[in-house]
């Protein structure tokens, strides 16, 4: 599995970087996510994740953001991690988890 990341901070160079990408390797490992590599990318691209599912072949994307939602749906599946703000999220290539285990559910299903 690969992650790809835009967490605010975790592309800069310093200590400021290494700190979130530490933070989020943490929150990876404690909620149990195994995965293979992490990528982090620059917060305000807003098609990057959509660039690196095509350079990496990623099929499906796990995501919350509405703007990478709609970006990757046109190239890739994308599984809505269900918050308040994106149940507008809706169309072709874009099902909706409730949490990991719907997640996972719905990965081995499509």
């Amino acid at each position: 599995m690969l992650i790809i990341s835009k967490r605010v901070f975790s592309a800069k160079k310093g200590f400021i970087g290494k700190l979130m990408r530490t933070l989020v390797r943490r929150w990876l490992k404690r909620n149990g996510i195994w995965h293979i590599d992490t990528i982090f990318c620059v917060h305000d691209d807003p098609d990057i994740k959509k660039v690196i599912c095509l350079e990496r072949n990623v099929s499906i994307l796990i995501d919350d953001e509405p703007e990478n939602i709609f970006s990757v749906a046109e190239i890739a599946k994308v599984i809505c991690f269900d918050t308040s703000y994106n149940r507008h999220c809706e169309g072709e290539n874009i099902f909706r988890a409730r949490n990991f285990d719907e997640a996972y559910t719905l990965i081995n299903e499509i």
